[in-house]
């Protein structure tokens, strides 16, 4: 009896170390690549959004963040620090997931459940936009359930938008600016097994080299690829910043600062190591 529990005890401990080390190489797993020297350099949280802060983008017109929150469907602007600017009231929008900008203070979102990308001007007098006046593409089709169109991009020389679907499947589909509907998978990215991530929560796309940043909730990382597939590097956010598990959306600002938003109301940034 006395033996029997001695090994039980032992096993315990054994399976309780394997744990305990999977997590450490989890958490601490380097970066690379192209996101090698990257390193959490401050955060802060936004106390005049309430909840649910879903996505986030860079105005180089205003040279200020825009977010958006899907409960309630509501756009806030931000200094690069964290200062609260306003708010704007998306009337009649739904399940509101991201937020892109465009040009000429134009702007896209993308409604998970509608399965739509929505486009609005946002002047600095805006104080709401009504769903009724924006022109609507609608990305995929209406019927069936949720799909988890979480994330959207903006190539400004294709003039096509970029989304991305969370899992079942992990996709990335393109959509012209000037098409009704009618999204195009992005073979390179369509649920691959060789693209270590769990879901796609949000992307960005990175014009000067063609690649798109994703990143992934449930993986705590931020990739970059090309549209084939090909990775050219890592940023293992649970380094910085361990248990992170609400991530939801990212940008890139001046300098090449990474904006990364998080539920309820809290933007961690990261800047490439300068020693």
């Amino acid at each position: 009896m006395i033996r029997r529990h001695y090994i039980r005890v032992m096993l315990s401990a054994v399976l309780g170390c394997a744990l305990l080390v999977i997590a450490l190489l989890f958490w601490f797993q380097p970066n690379s690549g192209t996101l090698a020297d990257f390193v959490r350099t401050r955060s802060f949280k936004i106390p005049e959004i309430p909840k649910d802060l879903s996505g986030i983008t860079y105005s180089p017109e205003s040279e200020t963040l825009f977010l958006i929150s899907n409960t309630p469907t509501q756009v806030y602007e931000i200094t690069l620090e964290g200062r609260f600017i306003r708010q704007v009231d998306l009337e009649g929008f739904y399940d509101t997931e991201d937020i892109v900008f465009i040009e000429n203070q134009t702007f896209a979102v993308i409604e998970e459940k509608r399965k739509t990308i929505t486009i609005f001007q946002m002047f600095p007098e805006t104080k709401r936009v009504q769903y009724a006046n924006c022109r609507h593409i609608q990305a995929l089709p209406p019927e069936g359930v949720n799909t988890g169109l979480e994330g959207l991009a903006w190539d400004p020389d294709a003039r096509t938008f970029l989304i991305a679907n969370e899992n079942n499947p992990r996709a990335v589909y393109t959509v012209p600016y000037n098409s009704r509907g009618g999204a195009q998978e992005v073979p390179g990215l369509y649920n691959l097994p060789w693209i270590k991530l769990g879901d796609y929560a949000g992307i960005y796309f990175d014009k000067t080299y063609g690649r798109l940043l994703i990143l992934s909730r449930t993986s705590g990382k931020i990739k970059d690829y090309t549209l084939d597939g090909q990775e050219k590097g890592s940023l293992n956010l649970q380094r910085f910043i361990p248990g992170l598990v609400a991530t939801e959306g990212l940008t890139v600002a001046p300098g090449g600062e990474l904006y990364v938003c998080s539920e309820p109301n809290i933007v961690f940034v990261f800047s490439r190591d300068q020693r």
